[in-house]
């Protein structure tokens, strides 16, 4: 019976050793991850109509991570947040739907990953970087 108890000791023991150890590494290949991890703006389209939108496509240098997370459009106290849809390629997609912006003041765009919840992209947009559609009426 002493050494049915020994032995559970040791098993707890090193079940304890190997989750710490775990978890040491799991936290320091995280950092690495987000410095290698590159969110950049493709193109940014704007759809002028009664809900206008801006379509934005996003790259990642890292086509391989499966990523999840949102686009915000920030203007003055006013947000618009939407999905990306990614692609195995490493292209982003997302539509906003903004209605109520104003066409002449920059705004603020971000990438934000869902898990770790971490910024991978924040610019400040000028519209003359942005395309215009004018669907048909």
């Amino acid at each position: 019976m002493q050494k049915v108890g020994e032995y559970l000791l040791f098993l707890v023991i090193g079940a304890i050793i190997g989750v710490s150890i775990s978890i040491y590494i799991s936290n320091n290949q995280t950092p690495s991850m987000r410095e290698q991890l590159k969110v950049t703006i493709q193109g940014i389209e704007y759809t002028v109509s009664d809900h206008s939108a801006l379509e934005i496509v996003l790259l990642n240098n890292v086509p391989e991570k499966n990523l999840e997370g949102n686009v915000t459009v920030y203007q003055d106290e006013k947000q618009w947040t939407s999905e990306v849809t990614w692609y195995y390629t490493g292209y982003g997609e997302a539509e906003v739907i903004c209605d109520s912006i104003n066409e002449t003041q920059n705004f603020r765009l971000t990438y934000i990953e869902d898990n770790p919840k971490v910024t991978y992209l924040d610019r400040i947009i000028e519209w003359k970087e942005v395309g215009r559609t004018y669907p048909f009426v």
